[in-house]
């Protein structure tokens, strides 16, 4: 089932008009916000390709939403390639050391049910 299908274009441009204005405002939280509201898969995936992994610069809720959209993500290999980038920053160490929840978020996505600490 397509979750995009019927979604008024009005919507779309909508959304990735604010979603552009608060990114170019810096606000990377209202942008990611936005888009994950509208649900359209394509718009997700294209502000993701446009700002790449920030992770570090979203809150905890916020990247936890793109991790998780990351592994929906995980089967289709045409999108392996922003996958990877996106995993690699949510397994990385904070700038303060510590792991945070995306670790946890990508560890679920990839099935580990170790401990990151």
């Amino acid at each position: 089932m397509n979750k995009n299908k019927g979604q008024k274009l009005v919507d779309v441009r909508t959304s990735y008009s604010k979603a552009i204005y608060s990114l170019q405002a810096g606000d990377i939280n209202s942008a990611y916000a936005e888009v994950f509201g509208l649900g359209n898969l394509m718009l997700i995936i294209f502000l993701m390709q446009h700002t790449g992994p920030i992770i570090s610069h979203m809150s905890n809720e916020i990247a936890n939403e793109a991790l998780n959209f990351i592994c929906t993500l995980l089967p289709d290999y045409d999108f392996y390639g922003i996958c990877v980038s996106w995993i690699q920053q949510g397994m990385s160490e904070s700038d303060d050391g510590s792991t945070g929840p995306a670790r946890g978020a990508v560890g679920k996505c990839l099935g580990y049910r170790g401990d990151f600490t």
